[in-house]
């Protein structure tokens, strides 16, 4: 087989439909060049068998469990059998054309070990799908702008357009196209990571083995964002701080020595200072704005996952599957 789609899925229904939708019909679906795997994170919302019985030319594996975005990727790939994976998040819409455009660019650029394309939203503007890695000042959005004005070539910016290829440190993870060669070579995706920077930790393992990581502006694709990360206040405080969190595990896994600690010191001290502005802000004005009374809410849980840091030895988020493993 050619080509394995892989997405996951987190109650991301409505958008999982329209991406579905613009791919069931393709005819190298039919003729088994191609399969798209849906691995749902346990949605736990009946729409699974629904969505089974609607798509049988999909494969839907339950994953048993909300077990993050990486080991979902990695469950898809022991169930896949295409010689190319396709990684793509559910609110990707993308047309048989785009996918063929991407697929027949890696085919002609072999050498590039993570190939992704250009990402706009439904108004067209282009959306980040790559970035620098991250590391001490890089961490500051000014900084970044100023690297981009000072050393344009250097530091390209993710929200501009560019022709052809643009090789990038880390690419997104809402879609990522590589060889199974490839991804066994890296190993696969990383599981320390619950949600966030497993994207960044692949690009910078494939880095490290001195693969390419690109972008081509010969294949375009629509992201709308959001999915199943913004469906209310609890999950958007849980995704915020899944960030905070993932960084963190990032810098563990990739750096050493004094580059580590003094990383780390810089992302708790961006991390907490403004959110511990924010929770007596909270007090302050009795709780009576949601924003400030979210981000005190993560104030809490930060405090709470750098208690456990202190306790268990470890920068896992206690969402990670190898959470129980390392405590």
């Amino acid at each position: 087989m050619q080509l394995s789609i892989i997405i996951v899925n987190y109650k991301s229904w409505m958008h999982l439909s329209k991406l579905l939708e613009g791919l069931i019909n393709c005819p190298e679906l039919s003729n088994n060049q191609w399969e798209i795997l849906v691995v749902d994170n346990a949605s736990g919302d009946g729409n699974l068998d629904k969505f089974q019985q609607q798509y049988p030319m999909v494969q839907f594996i339950d994953n048993g469990g909300n077990h993050g975005f990486a080991h979902a990727n990695n469950v898809g790939v022991e169930h896949s059998r295409g010689e190319y994976l396709l990684f793509m998040n559910p609110d990707v819409v993308a047309s048989p054309d785009a996918v063929r455009q991407l697929f027949d660019e890696k085919i002609r650029h072999p050498e590039i070990a993570l190939l992704t394309a250009l990402q706009i939203d439904s108004k067209g503007r282009l959306q980040k799908s790559y970035d620098r890695f991250p590391d001490l000042i890089t961490y500051f959005r000014t900084v970044r702008n100023l690297m981009r004005r000072l050393a344009p070539k250097k530091n390209p910016d993710p929200r501009q357009r560019h022709i052809g290829i643009l090789d990038v440190d880390w690419i997104s993870g809402s879609l990522i196209l590589m060889s199974r060669k490839n991804f066994d070579r890296i190993g696969g995706w990383n599981e320390d990571y619950w949600m966030y920077a497993e994207d960044m930790d692949l690009s910078k393992r494939a880095a490290n083995l001195g693969l390419r990581r690109a972008i081509s502006a010969n294949a375009e694709f629509i992201h709308t964002h959001g999915g199943a990360s913004r469906i209310n206040p609890e999950v958007t405080l849980i995704t915020k701080s899944e960030v905070m969190r993932s960084a963190h595990v990032y810098v563990h896994n990739h750096f050493a020595g004094l580059h580590k600690t003094v990383n780390h010191i810089i992302l708790v001290l961006r991390n907490m200072f403004p959110l511990m502005l924010a929770g007596i802000l909270n007090i302050l004005t009795l709780g009576q704005s949601k924003k400030i009374n979210l981000r005190a809410k993560l104030f809490t849980s930060m405090f709470s996952y750098y208690l456990s840091v202190v306790k268990n030895g470890h920068w896992l988020s206690d969402r990670s599957v190898k959470f129980k493993t390392r405590a």
